[in-house]
């Protein structure tokens, strides 16, 4: 055996372990281009899906509000540093204000898994019409002002709704004993309803409340007490309300951490 044997099979050695890591280098880089071009079209695929819900929305008399999101592999994988250009938009607003929306218009509402918010104000869209809206369960935020809905209990299915706007709709008496059943409810706008001592005790039920307005409310001596137990509230709309002076201070006694407003 020479002595240059040695330096020949390292030198050989040397150049597999190069041409190996080449080859595993490639492949690397091709796994990561194929994954970016499955996010891409993942990213494509949800874009023209949520064009298909504009048009349907359009369809059904609404405009949409978009956002855009990361896909979630990929959120998974990078979290925030997840680079913005694979986003894709979808709908997390929807409005259907006016007098030509009605219970047939909001029929005819597609399915939108990532809505969290819809603008009813104005329309003809009844109580019976909210059997459309119940099945939106991702919702946090509904309008129902200057409406003619009145049984508000097919909410008590949504449990992501937070934000309740009741003002001027026809939603009073015994039908706002259903707010009990929204249990996530943190602001609920219940102004211009003619509120009583009743429907104050049914408001009170709402638990997770921090800001409630019962404007133009007709309360009787102690229509204020029964919201010194909501442990969570920090604004009370007090504006063209009709209450008891002497209520309204021991209110004040008994909650200084809750902001009146007249």
């Amino acid at each position: 055996m020479s002595a240059d044997e040695p330096q020949v099979s390292g030198s050989s050695s040397t150049v597999e372990s190069k041409d190996r890591a080449r080859k595993v280098g490639i492949v690397l880089l091709c796994v990561i281009l194929a994954g970016f071009a499955a996010i891409e079209g993942v990213s494509l695929v949800e874009a023209q899906r949520t064009e298909n819900l504009r048009r349907e929305v359009g369809i059904a008399g609404g405009k949409c509000q978009f956002e855009n999101r990361t896909p979630t592999i990929l959120k998974r994988v990078l979290g925030e540093s997840a680079p913005s250009f694979m986003d894709y938009p979808v709908i997390v607003g929807v409005t259907m204000s006016g007098e030509k929306i009605s219970d047939e218009n909001l029929a005819k509402l597609p399915a939108l898994p990532d809505l969290m918010s819809l603008d009813l104000e104005g329309s003809q869209v009844t109580s019976d019409g909210l059997d459309a809206v119940s099945p939106l369960k991702s919702i946090r935020s509904l309008s129902l002002k200057d409406t003619p809905v009145t049984d508000i209990t097919p909410l008590a299915d949504m449990p992501h709704l937070e934000i309740l706007e009741l003002n001027f709709s026809r939603c009073r008496g015994e039908y706002l004993s259903g707010l009990s059943q929204l249990k996530n409810v943190t602001a609920l706008l219940a102004g211009y309803l003619q509120v009583t001592d009743q429907e104050v005790i049914e408001i009170a039920k709402c638990s997770q409340l921090e800001e409630l307005s019962i404007a133009a409310s007709a309360l009787g001596e102690h229509g204020l007490q029964p919201l010194t137990s909501l442990q969570k509230l920090r604004t009370l709309v007090l504006s063209d309300a009709r209450f008891d002076s002497a209520d309204l201070e021991a209110f004040k006694v008994a909650r200084p951490d809750v902001e009146i407003i007249r």
